[in-house]
């Protein structure tokens, strides 16, 4: 079981909904936390830029601090890595979709 995590961002100035959600990655017991490789989150240090743009929501709709992120992607570092994936100075990260 694991939980996924967007960035919301492009807020309607009428209703608030966002336009855009960023899938960021997926927290699974068990596993390091699972970055969700684009054009944007390279790397860890541009998923620390990319996560100040927006609100952070988990698949469940609760708001995550950026503090509370951090805390469960460093939470995660002494669990086991993915199989089949491109590890980053210690961080997992996968290009392909994995909702």
């Amino acid at each position: 079981m694991g939980t996924n995590y967007y960035l919301h961002t492009d807020f309607c100035p009428c209703c608030g909904h966002p336009k855009q959600k960023i899938h960021l990655g997926k927290n699974s017991c068990g596993w390091k936390f699972l970055f969700h490789k684009t054009s944007n989150i390279k790397d860890f240090p541009s998923f620390c830029g990319v996560i100040m743009n927006g609100l952070i929501y988990d698949e469940y709709d609760r708001l995550i601090s950026t503090d509370e992120m951090l805390e469960i992607i460093e939470s995660s570092m002494k669990e086991k890595d993915h199989p089949d994936v491109e590890i980053i100075k210690g961080y997992n990260f996968l290009a392909a979709e994995f909702y």
